[in-house]
């Protein structure tokens, strides 16, 4: 059974690979690499890199997911429209941190020397800083009289930093001061209230592409901490622990693992471009890799693996 599983895991990454490398897969790039939410090259590009099969995204795809950087996309943040240079469009334009933490770290994993084809983009992730420790993709939120980060937004960012070798004493600051961030808030709780800031972070989810979740969060401060050689406090880690080891399960083989508890993707309209050329709002699609990934009540190998993972670390920590 579980070859049976590889084989279909492995048939579902081909048909990613097949679609990415072609003529489909051109236009969508030509057209916007990122609209519309799921079915277009950076969603399969980012599916493939959560399951560990970066390596697998063709060359051409990186090619002109690079060039897309390059050249669609401006290389600063506005914090208002004023900001935004004629021509460029408002939402198709601009990278927003979590995305900017999302494509840094499939390209890396899949060979691509992003420093050099891409300077600007480490150079992001401590410019945009805030002073509470985070991030935060409303750009709204950098203007108001207590500018405040979001969750979401501040750990793709975070698991960019902590996976740079060479990186600067101020990436490392800026690293260190986001992992502080998650873990005054225990991952999932208001600094203000300590009330769970959203319920839904209680349930696991996967793909993330850009969701968070308390797993998530969890795998990011041990792996932060065991690099970085710094403490976690029991209370902390024995919050995240009980939480996330009550939601381990079995099935007929007798395999145990992590469950997916919910679709987040599902949750989330698109752009769409009709046949005017237009952009307008409506339902977002899947394609075969995501279904496979997602479907409710199955062990994720993903979500398995990245708490295997974080157990481990725990115990060299522990020593």
């Amino acid at each position: 059974m579980a070859s049976d599983a590889h084989a279909s895991f492995q048939a579902k990454v081909d048909e990613s690979a097949d679609y990415l490398s072609s003529a489909d897969a051109e236009r969508s790039f030509a057209r916007d690499p990122y609209w519309p939410k799921w079915n277009s090259p950076w969603w399969h590009m980012t599916l493939m890199w959560e399951l560990g099969a970066a390596k697998r995204i063709p060359d051409v795809a990186l090619k002109r997911l690079v060039d897309a950087l390059k050249t669609r996309y401006i290389h600063f943040f506005p914090f208002t429209e004023r900001e935004i240079p004629a021509g460029v469009d408002p939402i198709s334009g601009i990278m927003c941190h979590c995305g900017m933490g999302t494509v840094y770290q499939i390209l890396r994993a899949a060979g691509i020397d992003v420093d050099a084809e891409l300077p600007w983009m480490r150079k992001w992730f401590v410019q945009y800083q805030m002073e509470d420790g985070g991030w935060n993709c409303d750009e709204a939120a950098y203007i108001k009289a207590e500018p405040k980060s979001s969750v979401v937004s501040t750990l793709p960012v975070l698991e960019s930093l902590l996976c740079i070798e060479d990186r600067s004493q101020e990436e490392t600051q800026a690293l260190d001061a986001g992992a502080h961030y998650l873990i005054k808030r225990n991952l999932v709780r208001s600094m203000k209230s300590a009330d769970v800031i959203n319920d839904a972070w209680l349930q696991l989810t996967f793909p993330r592409f850009y969701e968070y979740d308390i797993l998530r969060g969890f795998a990011f401060c041990v792996n932060w901490a065991k690099q970085r050689n710094k403490p976690l406090s029991a209370e902390f880690v024995d919050h995240a622990v009980a939480i996330i080891e009550s939601k381990i399960i079995g099935n007929a083989n007798d395999a145990t693992g992590l469950p997916v508890e919910r679709q987040y993707y599902k949750t989330v309209d698109t752009r769409l471009k009709n046949e005017n050329g237009e952009w307008t709002k409506g339902p977002s699609s899947e394609f075969p890799l995501l279904v496979w990934a997602s479907q409710i009540g199955q062990i994720s190998p993903s979500l398995t693996y990245s708490w295997n993972s974080a157990l481990t670390d725990l115990k060299r920590l522990s020593h």
